[in-house]
C-alpha cells in the first residue's frame, strides 16, 4: 500500500500511520487508533448531513463515504491535504483542522484495481456548532469569525498554500481557548487545496494573485445566499483585504 502513496505529507505518514487489512478492507490508520474497523465498512449506517455527505459518526471518529469522484484516489486528496495542514509546524494553525484517522478501502488491492467496492475518509469528530446554522443571524459574531478564516488563509498562503473549501457547511465552530466563546473555526473538509510552488519571484508572485482571486470568488459564492451584496462586499474585505491582491 505504501508504494502507491505520494502526497506533501509522505515522511509524515510514515511516521504516524500503519496499514491495516483484513479479507474486507485495507487502509491507513493513525498509531494509537482503534477501532472495529470491519463495522466502519459495512452498509446501512450512512447518513446525508447538512453538508451532502454520507457520514456517520462511531464514537470519537467522523467517517465520511467518499464519492465517486474521491473513491479511487490513493490517499484521498482529502486526506493528503489534511494530513500536511493538521501537521503544519505552526500548531495554532493545526487546530483548525480535523485530525485526519485514516482511510479504509473495501476489499483488497485487487478490488481498489478494478475500481470496485467503497472508500472511507476517517477524522476526528468535532463537537461544536456547524457554522452554516449560525451564518448571518449575529452579524458581530460572523464578523469575529471571518478574522480567524482570514487569519489562518493568511498563514497558509505564507506557506504557499490555498486552501478552497471555506464555506459554512464546511465549517464548525468551537470555544476559544482564550475566552471560552464560539468563535474558533475548524475546517472540516480539505478535499481542495492548491499549491503556489512557483520558483522565480515574478511567477509565484502572479500565481499568487491568481489564487486569492480564486478563493475571493469561490468565498463570494459560498456566502452570496446569506448576504446582501453591500454586506458580503464588506466581508470579503475582511476575509481577503484588498492589500494581499487577487
Amino acid at each position: 500500500m505504501q508504494q502507491i502513496i505520494k502526497t506533501p505529507g509522505f515522511s509524515i505518514l510514515l511516521k504516524l500511520y500503519h496499514q491495516i487489512q483484513d479479507d474486507n478492507y485495507i487502509g491507513l490508520v493513525k498509531h494509537g487508533a482503534d477501532s472495529d474497523w470491519a463495522s466502519i465498512v459495512k452498509e446501512g449506517k450512512f447518513y446525508s448531513d447538512r453538508r451532502g455527505y454520507r457520514s456517520k459518526v462511531d464514537g470519537d471518529l467522523f467517517i465520511k463515504k467518499l464519492d465517486y469522484r474521491e473513491k479511487y484516489e490513493f490517499p484521498p486528496a482529502r486526506f493528503a491535504n489534511a494530513l500536511k495542514l493538521y501537521n503544519s509546524h505552526n500548531r495554532l494553525l493545526s487546530s483548525h483542522f480535523a485530525e485526519p484517522i485514516g482511510v479504509i478501502y473495501e476489499g483488497d488491492l485487487s478490488t481498489i484495481a478494478m475500481r470496485e467496492g467503497s472508500s472511507y475518509h476517517l477524522s476526528k469528530y468535532i463537537e461544536g456548532k456547524p457554522f452554516f446554522e449560525l451564518v448571518s443571524k449575529d452579524k458581530k459574531a460572523d464578523i469575529i469569525v471571518f478574522r480567524e478564516v482570514h487569519r489562518v488563509l493568511r498563514e497558509l498562503r505564507d506557506d504557499h498554500i490555498f486552501l478552497l473549501d471555506f464555506a459554512p457547511r464546511d465549517i464548525v465552530i468551537i470555544p476559544n481557548i482564550f475566552n471560552s466563546k464560539y468563535s474558533h473555526p475548524v475546517f472540516l473538509d480539505t478535499e481542495h487545496v492548491e499549491y503556489d510552488l512557483g520558483i522565480a519571484s515574478r511567477e509565484f508572485i502572479e500565481g499568487t494573485k491568481k489564487l486569492i482571486k480564486k478563493q475571493r470568488e469561490q468565498f463570494k459564492e459560498d456566502y452570496g445566499p446569506f448576504y446582501s451584496a453591500r454586506d458580503l462586499e464588506g466581508i470579503v474585505e475582511v476575509v481577503f483585504p484588498s492589500s494581499v491582491g487577487g
